[in-house]
């Protein structure tokens, strides 16, 4: 409880009874220095005290303990429960980090034969791929690409200490279950369909498996996960 906060509490209370600070003194048995005092936020009245004055006043003990009035502690309350609150670098950081080691596990399992015979040979098509369109693209654009790339990191790790680290993404939880709910639902009941029912169909079945990683971990990231994320941080920031 801040004495400050208190005190502005307690004058306006006082205010609005019309009440004198002596005629309030008498009603607590204390004397107009002492409500001077606490009015002013140099010290606080004794437990029974306080309670005495939030019974004469009509204020709730939660809003003197707080110094917020009810409503907005109701408010405050609502918005936890329905609303998740990010922070918005280590969202985007988070994902980033996942799918790529996603990506390498769901490829890993492709190629070991995980999901099913093998009927597109995923390194064959990597390598074409390179050979026809990211090399030559490489050639053409590589330098100047590569340029803006380094320049690009290059001030965005230079200005990464003053990030704004207060900046947040606030996600509707109701909203957000209504939706992603269904679509996890749908492509693990698909992938487990084909994953039984449909053979040499392993290349869809590990298309299906990373999207339903992706989903899933996202989901459990807003559920849940940002709280632990953002204590890691913290942690780190304080030693």
């Amino acid at each position: 409880m801040n004495p400050k906060t208190f005190g502005q509490i307690l004058k306006k209370a006082r205010y609005q009874k019309g009440m004198t600070q002596e005629q309030l003194a008498q009603v607590l048995g204390v004397t107009n220095r002492t409500i001077s005092r606490w009015e002013r936020g140099v010290n606080l009245p004794d437990y029974d005290t306080l309670l005495q004055i939030c019974e004469y006043f009509q204020i709730p003990v939660q809003e003197i303990l707080t110094g917020q009035k009810s409503a907005t502690i109701q408010k405050k309350k609502w918005y936890q429960r329905y609303y998740a609150t990010m922070n918005q670098f280590n969202y985007h950081a988070t994902q980033v980090i996942f799918n790529i080691i996603n990506i390498i596990v769901v490829f890993i399992l492709y190629n070991n034969d995980v999901f099913g015979p093998k009927t597109i040979d995923f390194s064959e098509i990597l390598i074409s791929f390179f050979n026809q369109m990211i090399l030559p693209g490489l050639l053409i654009f590589g330098i100047p690409c590569i340029s803006i790339i380094i320049y690009t990191f290059k001030n965005r790790f230079q200005n990464i200490k003053n990030y704004p680290m207060n900046k947040l993404i606030h996600i509707e939880l109701v909203t957000y279950n209504l939706i992603f709910i269904p679509i996890i639902l749908i492509i693990g009941g698909f992938m487990l369909y084909l994953w039984t029912s449909v053979q040499g169909s392993a290349f869809v079945i590990a298309f299906c498996g990373l999207f339903l990683n992706m989903t899933v971990f996202h989901h459990c990231y807003v559920m849940k996960g940002h709280k632990y994320i953002d204590q890691l941080w913290l942690h780190k920031e304080n030693s």
